[in-house]
């Protein structure tokens, strides 16, 4: 998917499985990885482009890796990215601010 200033990409995994004690046979996907990249700011469309250059129109990169997750499927370290040059790491409960 993408838009202006904004796109997300996803890689799945297909996957056949039991649930229910064997009752119930899945042959469904997973999503494994998800990428997103969108430009951050409060500046609004119509405002000349000199005035929304710098700190006020950041890129913001956000990957999610299900490869990180516990056996509860939560953790903290699943979410790496970085926003305005700042790297972070985060999962559960996690919050960024650019």
């Amino acid at each position: 998917f993408s838009a202006p200033d904004l796109s997300l990409n996803i890689l799945t995994e297909d996957a056949t499985f039991t649930l229910h004690g064997g009752r119930l046979l899945v042959n469904g996907s997973f999503i494994t990885e998800a990428y997103v990249v969108a430009r951050v700011g409060d500046c609004p469309s119509q405002s000349p482009a000199s005035k929304c250059a710098g700190a006020r129109r950041k890129l913001f990169h956000l990957s999610f890796l299900s490869g990180e997750l516990n056996d509860q499927n939560t953790g903290f370290g699943f979410l790496h990215g970085h926003c305005g040059g700042n790297h972070f790491t985060g999962g559960l409960g996690f919050r960024k601010q650019c």
